[in-house]
């Protein structure tokens, strides 16, 4: 009798392959999707700072969040209470609420990823020369 088909060993062997393969991949695309969300980050806040630049000769003092955004014509993200928010992101004016007179001489951008428990937290802040500084982790 000559029959056609794969037989139950065979079956588990593939099985266990494409398990291993999985549990060695999707750890590597955690973290690759992590480390683009990151680089997304930091290349908003370099937007910012742009915008910023153009705010500053505007007004003579740099912009909050809701001005900078409108600045880009809202492309950044959205603003609700002197939060945007962009993708994973949420990016807040360090403290929180500046005066004009605090907003002449500099700012503070911060960005924080929003997560959940499994995931690891990531900071990373701005100021008006333009440094980003890694704060978490």
């Amino acid at each position: 009798m000559n029959q056609k088909g794969f037989s139950l060993v065979e079956m588990v062997l593939v099985v266990t392959i494409i398990g291993i393969i999985a549990a060695i991949a999707v750890p590597s695309l955690s973290k690759a999707i992590a480390a683009a969300e990151n680089g997304t980050a930091v290349s908003t806040l370099k937007t910012i700072a742009s915008a910023q630049s153009t705010v500053m000769t505007q007004r003579n003092r740099y912009g909050r969040l809701d001005e900078v955004n409108l600045v880009q014509n809202g492309r950044l993200g959205t603003v609700l209470l002197n939060v945007l928010s962009r993708g994973k992101f949420k990016y807040e004016m360090v403290p929180a609420n500046p005066t004009d007179a605090e907003l002449k001489a500099s700012f503070r951008i911060k960005a924080t990823r929003v997560i959940d428990a499994a995931q690891t937290p990531y900071v990373v802040e701005m100021d008006e020369r333009g440094f980003i500084t890694t704060v978490f982790p």
